[in-house]
């Protein structure tokens, strides 16, 4: 008490001051109106200011939360587009609700990565519980990706376009030839095709999405775009250069195929063979 007592006595001169000038301003500001409205502007300034640092601090909080959501809506409608997409080619007795027309595309996070070596891998978030399997396609938002190799219950690796191991069935999407997909291991944007006919006419430009005749990709898949057109030394196939469209580097969400004929499909092949 006695240490308030001395303190106020030290500085009894700045108090006073303080409290006539506070004293002072609340008599301007409330017999002048133009003082007044100052304030309130810069008040309401302030915390307009302060609202928007506010909101935009709980937006950037809330991204994770809105991507997942996206994600999940995004898988949703590629999974309705698969359904609806043969429509045109079935024949009456065929239905929406017929499962061999159907395709579900689970959605994952990229927790691994490469893009600099021969043979590039990738590590998903997702495995057996989350109903993923080998031979599964995998997709991104730009395009094809590669397809599942191994599983366990909660993660799962993939081989990407970018591998030397990797091969896809792509088709020209106007010309609707069909050749090979594969990456010849140098640029992490660049692939080739392979097995187009030289007969057929080829632009720069023109755009390669997956045939659908295998059961990893189902038809349409965007897989990148021609970029040059060589004659193979046989003479009787083009080589096409090809940009991916889809940008590895970029990769952090994609989507798992998971094809519910492929069973059936794969049965009655491996029937016809034997």
């Amino acid at each position: 008490m006695q240490n308030l007592i001395r303190f106020i006595i030290r500085f009894s001169f700045q108090i006073i001051f303080v409290i006539l000038e506070v004293f002072a301003l609340a008599l301007l500001f409330r017999n002048n109106p133009l003082p007044n409205a100052r304030l309130y502007q810069a008040t309401q300034g302030m915390n307009s200011f302060f609202y928007n640092q506010t909101s935009q601090l709980t937006k950037f909080f809330n991204l994770t939360t809105e991507n997942a959501a996206l994600v999940t809506e995004n898988a949703r409608l590629r999974h309705e587009l698969a359904r609806m997409a043969p429509l045109e080619d079935r024949e009456s007795f065929k239905t929406l609700a017929n499962p061999a027309y159907s395709y579900d595309f689970i959605p994952a996070r990229v927790i691994n990565n490469t893009v600099n070596k021969q043979n590039n891998y990738i590590t998903l978030d997702v495995g057996t519980l989350q109903g993923v399997r080998p031979d599964m396609g995998v997709v991104g938002p730009q395009g094809i990706v590669g397809m599942v190799r191994s599983v366990s219950p909660n993660f799962s690796t993939v081989i990407p376009v970018l591998n030397s191991k990797f091969r896809g069935s792509v088709k020209l999407a106007v010309q609707g030839y069909f050749g090979t997909l594969s990456w010849p291991g140098h640029s992490y944007r660049e692939a080739i095709v392979s097995e187009i006919p030289s007969h057929v006419i080829v632009y720069e430009g023109d755009t390669l999405i997956t045939s659908g005749l295998t059961s990893i990709f189902p038809e349409g898949e965007i897989a990148g775009f021609v970029t040059k057109v060589d004659r193979t030394p046989a003479g009787s196939f083009f080589e096409l250069k090809v940009r991916l469209s889809q940008d590895f580097k970029k990769l952090t969400r994609v989507y798992v195929i998971r094809n519910f004929s492929k069973t059936e499909m794969l049965r009655l092949e491996e029937q016809t063979y034997d």
